[in-house]
């Protein structure tokens, strides 16, 4: 479980007794700041520039009157920088609150140079009053650069506090050249509480809470940069969230954003690190940065009625936001945007509901994700994974569309409904699913094949890929199916019956459940991948039902993209709670005892055959080896045994590098010439690399593109089909005569910008691919 809000939002209740002590505080000396004998301040002359090592630019307050410094000021100190008076670093340095005048003719103040000052209060703004007592001054001389250049960093240390007041300091300043750095003690939060400029910021630890402050209009503390020409027209500047640190923010667009523009030049970019966390509390929460990265933990939490999610108002947009990890909680009903793209975990920890009706919601990372919201409801979902399991935690409905491209899918015995109407589209052509509970699909496709009817269910007992595909057409729409899965250990041997005449002699213990609803009298062949099993004669498998035949009537079984597959065709409405499973009609589908243990295994870079010899005499074994077409055999070698009961072993070292799979059986002579043929053993190539079909560029702007096909053979497209990720159908291309990438690449081009799903169809394989496409 992950630990969710908990270093975000519960630290901040923690420290909240302490901020609210210090901002009322504040608001007490709004007016006048009161001076202790740990206050300091300026003695040179006008526009004098010293070096804050100097103790003889100081002075300090001895309780009656200002007197010689000593020494320079420490973080002990409050330190007030006067008018048109400059300090310089030529070190690292340390101060509690500094005070910086800030009223008509201020000059520059800090020149930080290369160093950083650590600063254990607050940044203030101050002028002098007719009585000349020293008062917070809620604006900033627009003049010259208060604090500058970029190469220094003013550093926040130390414990909770605010750090900037909204009736104290200002983000007014244009030339603010300088860098920003949070880095309190670990689980102290430091609170922004005013628009903030700078040249760059960095939370680099603990957490920083950002305001809307309601001190008058209400008003986001936004972060902004500076706009002087130094750094020229374009973007400019950089949020970062360091590993380990949080940001909590309560900006939304009706108070400005917690990144906003300065005049017309947006912010470059917002990043948060992996290990980092960003707490939104505002409801509508807005960005203004071209590039935005969320490799953190981004927590939505708003107990407003509503809360939307992050928005960027500058070149990027909503749905180039890519996430890793998500959570939401708080009382606000969740708006999930149209195009949600999620790398890492889905989560809905409490609070209200979590609306995903019209939201399109993409899984790509490569390691493992869960997706843990209650009934959550789905216009459309691409699984489009390198590596990595999805864990899916609750019923989940998708009203529009449903794609996997790639990766593993575990239900935990929830339901999945593609509840579509007749423009909905399921297409498949990666991955597995793991205890899916049930499969409900409504609104079938009129015409049923491996791209919209394969539902890849996997076999825990056998560990094994056990697919179902349906074939057929159907006359009118509204058909809908139910599937289950039901898997049990091992297989049933001699079961007893017959299946149009011939004996069956074993089947699998797992089963396809099929229930069809509709008034269609079309007829449908269902295909199951028997990809694992050891078969003599393909001829041999069959569908069967629970002990009895199957409904339906059998079907010779194909080799189709590498598997076998059994068959059964049936009428569409005759599937009622019908049991589907593979059976066999021989004892060389299943390992003989004349030939017990037999295996094949992969060890290093060569295949390991072995079995246990048993004939108690002398035996003479052939190795033979057929191409994937498995229809003759050759002998690669022979070895003699002299024993009984050993385990026999051989290694292949000489397979076929440029072959997915191949077969292997052993031939075995006796003294008296008896020959006994081992099952046929097929070995899949783990060193083969498939090249699948890619896309170039991706994403796309302008020029030339490239669709490169890879290991998928030309002549084998029949069909291709471009639809958006909104479900919506761009182009539908078939192919009688071999298919080019020209014909398609072209017809790219032309698509208006967006975010496209492109599926080749072959008739051994089906491929799709994410292609993105930009505006010029």
């Amino acid at each position: 479980m992950k630990p969710y809000i908990t270093n975000g939002g519960q630290l901040y209740l923690r420290a909240m007794g302490t901020i609210c002590l210090l901002l009322f505080c504040v608001f007490l000396t709004y007016a006048q700041i009161t001076l202790t004998t740990n206050s300091y301040r300026t003695q040179l002359p006008q526009d004098g520039v010293g070096d804050w090592s100097d103790a003889g630019i100081w002075e300090f307050f001895d309780g009656v009157a200002w007197v010689a410094a000593a020494t320079p000021p420490n973080r002990n100190h409050d330190v007030f920088i006067l008018k048109g008076n400059e300090v310089r670093l030529s070190q690292n340095q340390e101060v509690g609150n500094i005070y910086l005048f800030g009223a008509v003719d201020a000059g520059k103040k800090l020149n930080l140079q290369t160093f950083d000052l650590d600063v254990y209060g607050a940044l203030h703004s101050f002028d002098l009053d007719v009585g000349g007592e020293y008062v917070l001054y809620g604006s900033a001389w627009l003049g010259d650069d208060w604090i500058y250049p970029e190469t220094g960093r003013i550093v926040f240390k130390g414990t909770s506090r605010t750090v900037v007041d909204r009736n104290s300091w200002s983000g007014q300043n244009l030339a603010s050249r300088f860098s920003v750095v949070f880095n309190p003690d670990p689980g102290e939060v430091l609170v922004v509480n005013a628009g903030f400029k700078a040249s760059s910021f960095l939370i680099q630890s603990g957490t920083v809470r950002q305001t809307v402050n309601t001190d008058g209009a209400p008003a986001t503390s936004t972060f902004s940069f500076t706009t002087t020409e130094l750094f020229g027209t374009e973007d400019f500047g950089e949020l970062r969230i360091a590993s380990g640190a949080t940001l909590i923010s309560e900006a939304s667009k009706e108070f400005n954003q917690l990144i906003r523009r300065s005049e017309n030049r947006p912010a470059s970019s917002f990043i948060l690190e992996e290990g980092a966390k960003l707490v939104l509390f505002g409801q509508e929460p807005e960005i203004d940065a071209v590039n935005v990265v969320l490799d953190g933990d981004v927590f939505y939490a708003s107990e407003k009625s509503f809360q939307e999610f992050l928005q960027a108002s500058m070149a990027v947009s909503q749905q180039d936001f890519v996430y890793q990890n998500l959570y939401m909680e708080g009382a606000a009903t969740k708006n999930l945007p149209d195009q949600l793209s999620v790398q890492g975990d889905l989560i809905f920890v409490s609070g209200g509901v979590a609306d995903g009706s019209a939201t399109n919601l993409q899984l790509t990372g490569s390691n493992d994700q869960e997706l843990d919201v209650s009934g959550l409801v789905l216009s459309g979902l691409l699984i489009d994974k390198e590596g990595g399991l999805v864990t899916i935690n609750d019923d989940l409905t998708v009203t529009e569309n449903y794609s996997q491209v790639g990766g593993d899918v575990d239900f935990q015995q929830h339901q999945l409904t593609l509840d579509f109407d007749a423009s909905g589209t399921y297409t498949y052509s990666g991955g597995n699913w793991y205890n899916l509970g049930e499969l409900r699909y409504e609104n079938l496709p009129l015409a049923l094949d491996a791209g919209n009817a394969r539902f890849p269910f996997f076999d825990q007992f056998l560990d094994a890929p056990r697919h179902l595909f349906l074939e057929g057409n159907f006359s009118t729409v509204g058909q809908s199916l139910v599937l289950g899965y039901v898997e049990a250990p091992g297989v049933t041997y001699d079961p007893g019956f017959l299946d149009e005449g011939v004996a069956v002699v074993y089947h699998l213990n797992s089963f396809f459940e099929i229930s069809t609803t509709g008034s269609d009298l079309g007829q449908l062949i269902a295909w199951i991948g028997a990809e694992d099993l050891a078969v003599q004669d393909i001829n041999h498998l069959r569908v069967v039902g629970d002990g009895l035949p199957a409904i339906g009537l059998h079907v010779p079984a194909e080799e189709m993209d590498g598997w076998l597959w059994a068959k059964r065709a049936f009428d569409f409405q005759e599937a009622q709670s019908s049991m589907l499973t593979i059976g066999s009609t021989s004892s060389l589908s299943v390992l003989p005892l004349d030939w017990n243990g037999l295996q094949a295994n992969w060890i290093g870079d060569r295949v390991v055959l072995s079995w246990e010899g048993n004939s108690g005499e002398p035996v003479d074994y052939i190795i033979t080896r057929s191409d994937r077409e498995a229809k003759e055999f050759f002998p690669i070698d022979n070895i003699q045994t002299h024993q009984d009961n050993q385990l026999i072993r051989y290694e292949d070292s000489s397979y076929p590098l440029d072959e997915p799979f191949w077969f292997y059986q052993i031939v075995g002579k006796e003294m008296d010439g008896l020959l006994s043929y081992s099952p046929v053993i097929r070995v899949t190539n783990p060193l083969f690399r498939y090249q699948s079909p890619k896309i170039h560029p991706n994403p796309y702007t302008s020029g030339p593109l490239n669709l490169v096909l890879g290991s998928m053979s030309p002549d084998g497209i029949a069909v291709c089909k471009v639809w958006n990720m909104e479900g919506v159908n761009f182009l539908t291309l078939y192919f009688k005569a071999d298919f080019h990438s020209g014909m398609l690449e072209g017809k790219l081009v032309s698509l208006p910008a967006g975010t496209y799903l492109i599926q080749l169809v072959g008739v051994r394989e089906v491929h799709t691919l994410k292609w993105q496409k930009h505006n010029q």
